[in-house]
């Protein structure tokens, strides 16, 4: 995962839910182009990764805009304005809801997550900064809470889904990367791994899987 800023919500979203009447102002009621401008808006914020596996979303059409705290249960605690807080959005994958067949257990991200909370913030940097990688691929956190979400929750280390695979293959590449600097100095490695990084940084749409390669990357910076 990488920490996510979403930036000042999209004009058509403010417009929208000034046109509608307080008790009208929920996400069901926001037009289909206010819901579209949304998800492209986020998109663009996000470089084109999924908020929780970090896979590649290519457009609007291939993407599910995320509530971070449900709607349906915003809506049962009679709060349905909380459903078009911009601050309480995000877009996610199909995480393999759109692929006939797949069951409930071999789903990922918002598709597994359905109507649960996740306790990790996906636009705090400090909740991030607890994600570790293993060589294998596994996700994890150092702090325990968090263990539940990425494993249970949004099933981030679901193999039949080949997350696990594919971030080994990202973290394998990025080490042999750091490798070919073999006979250099430590200190060229690490102006290696900072060059590596501010160019991953401070690109408009990020490589899939980057959280990975930044964890790695950030080791060798040190």
């Amino acid at each position: 995962m990488l920490a996510i800023d979403r930036g000042e919500p999209p004009a058509e979203l403010t417009k929208n839910v000034q046109e509608l009447l307080p008790e009208q102002r929920s996400y069901e009621n926001l037009s289909s182009e206010t819901r579209t401008a949304l998800k492209e808006s986020l998109l663009e914020r996000q470089g084109h990764l999924c908020a929780y596996c970090m896979r590649r979303i290519e457009d609007a059409d291939h993407a599910k805009l995320e509530h971070l705290y449900p709607q349906s249960r915003s809506i049962a605690e009679g709060h349905p304005e909380q459903t078009v807080d911009y601050a309480n959005m995000l877009v996610s994958c199909m995480g393999g809801s759109d692929v006939r067949g797949r069951p409930h257990s071999a789903q990922t991200c918002d598709s597994h997550k359905g109507n649960e909370t996740i306790s990790i913030d996906p636009c705090s940097q400090s909740d991030i900064d607890t994600i570790r990688y293993r060589r294998n691929g596994e996700i994890f956190s150092t702090d325990s809470s968090f263990d539940r979400d990425l494993d249970e929750t949004l099933n981030l280390n679901c193999r039949e889904a080949f997350l696990p695979q594919d971030r080994a293959g990202v973290y394998e590449a990025m080490q042999r990367a750091i490798e070919k600097e073999g006979p250099k100095t430590p200190e060229a490695k690490r102006a290696f791994a900072r060059r590596k990084l501010r160019a991953l940084e401070s690109a408009r749409v990020r490589e899939p899987f980057m959280g990975v390669m930044v964890y790695r990357l950030r080791r060798w910076a040190r």
